[in-house]
C-alpha cells in the first residue's frame, strides 16, 4: 500500500503558488500605488486610464493573496490553482481577441505576458499534480475497500 506522505509534487505546487503569490502581490501593489509610471512603461498613449490599471492591480493582489493561502495545502485548496489557470487562459484570450479587433493596445501585451500568459504552464502543472494526487488517493481507497483488510468487516 502506497503512503500519501509529502511528495515532490506537493513541494513543487507549494513553490509555484508561493512564487505566483509574491509576484502578484508585488506587481499589484506597484500597479495600485504607481499606475502612471506603469502606464508610461507599457503604453504609448493615454488611452488606458490609471484607474483601470489600479483595478487590475487590486485583482492581481487579491489573486496573490489567494495563491499564498492555497500554498499551505494546494491539494485541498485546489479551487485556487484551477481558478488561476482558468483566469490566466481567459484573460489572455480576451486580450488577443481585443488586439485582433483593434480594441486592445499592443503595448499592453507586457501586462498580459507577465500577469497571465507566463503562468499558464505553471498553473497547468499544479492542476496536473492535483489530479494525480486525487487519482492516487482514489486508487488507495478502492484498494483498501476491495482488499480483505477492510477495517469495517
Amino acid at each position: 500500500m502506497e503512503s500519501l506522505s509529502i511528495s515532490p509534487q506537493r513541494r513543487w505546487a507549494k513553490g509555484i503558488l508561493l512564487t505566483a503569490a509574491t509576484y502578484n502581490v508585488l506587481w499589484g501593489l506597484f500597479a495600485v500605488l504607481l499606475p502612471m509610471r506603469l502606464l508610461s512603461w507599457l503604453t504609448h498613449s493615454s488611452a488606458t486610464a490609471p484607474f483601470a490599471m489600479q483595478i487590475i492591480g487590486v485583482v492581481t493582489i487579491s489573486m496573490g493573496i489567494a495563491y499564498a493561502l492555497a500554498a499551505f495545502d494546494p491539494f485541498r485548496q485546489w479551487v485556487v490553482p484551477v481558478s488561476g489557470l482558468v483566469f490566466s487562459v481567459l484573460a489572455s484570450l480576451a486580450y488577443f481577441a481585443g488586439w485582433r479587433s483593434g480594441m486592445a493596445e499592443p503595448a499592453f501585451f507586457n501586462v498580459v505576458l507577465g500577469n497571465w500568459l507566463i503562468w499558464i504552464p505553471f498553473f497547468g502543472l499544479v492542476v496536473w499534480f492535483i489530479y494525480q494526487q486525487s487519482y492516487k488517493a482514489d486508487s488507495l481507497l478502492i484498494e483498501t475497500i476491495a482488499g480483505g483488510d477492510y477495517p469495517l468487516d
